[in-house]
């Protein structure tokens, strides 16, 4: 039965290292070659067939025995193990120096397995080493980018406040090209050419349409009465002051700004 519950634990064993268990992988990391196979397969087969060792050492043998024939499987291929299975079954005595091989057995197979349990904890600290710097690389990658957005932030932000001052200021140039006190400055300057005929006939008729223009426009903002009394200032002004080349000067300068007023 013993000998029967050991062929079916290494079938089962064998099978999962053909399909690749992660266990079992590990354990062919760990190498095993044929003699330390063949000391705990003899080990194992004496103890059953002579009865040495007590119980539970005999089960403690018989897994040592089923995994180390896993493991050699792996290192060495199912022919070579086999013929030492073969051997050691074939070396399984009593009598004589039977207890010394099956504890030769027994302490072969316990260092085996730990052999395969350092190998194990040693792939764990890697795997966490591992896992440890994949999280750093992670973190920095996620620091990078946290950086980068801010970077990005700050830069947007910069440039929508020089929009807006831009803004600001094309307000507030227009709110000055607009203003009522420059309208009652060109509408002088108007007058001061209706006094003074400083500019050909071609361009009084076109400084009359631009302040006409913007007169409606001064209505449409100032409301008429703001822009009438604008227009009485400017006449009387204008009405007051003598044609020279000032005069002159203040008519082009009047013509140009409402030009670029206007347009």
């Amino acid at each position: 039965m013993k000998a029967l519950n050991y062929s079916a634990i290494s079938i089962s064993l064998v099978l999962c290292v053909l399909s690749g268990t992660s266990q079992l992988a590990s354990a062919a990391k760990v190498a095993l070659d044929i003699g330390t196979f063949q000391t705990i397969s003899a080990g194992h087969a004496t103890a059953v067939k002579c009865g040495e060792l007590s119980h539970s050492e005999r089960e403690e043998l018989a897994t040592h025995a089923a995994f180390a024939e896993t493991a050699a499987v792996v290192a060495n291929g199912s022919g070579r193990v086999m013929a030492a299975r073969k051997r050691a079954k074939g070396s399984a005595q009593c009598g004589g120096n039977a207890r010394s091989r099956a504890m030769a057995g027994l302490s072969a197979g316990r260092k085996f397995e730990q052999r395969y349990v350092d190998a194990n904890r040693a792939q764990v600290r890697a795997n966490k080493r591992k896992a440890k710097s994949r999280q750093a690389r992670k973190l920095k990658q996620q620091q990078r980018a946290r950086t980068q957005a801010s970077n990005a932030q700050a830069l947007r932000t910069t440039l929508q406040r020089s929009v807006n001052r831009s803004q600001e200021i094309r307000t507030t140039t227009r709110g000055t090209r607009g203003s009522i006190a420059r309208f009652k400055s060109q509408t002088r300057a108007y007058y001061l050419q209706r006094r003074c005929k400083h500019l050909s006939y071609k361009q009084a008729l076109r400084f009359w349409k631009l302040v006409a223009a913007q007169h409606d426009r001064m209505i449409a903002r100032f409301g008429s009465g703001a822009v009438q009394r604008a227009q009485r200032q400017a006449r009387s002004s204008a009405n007051r002051s003598r044609c020279s080349p000032s005069t002159k000067q203040q008519v082009i300068a009047g013509l140009r700004g409402i030009r670029r007023d206007v347009n």
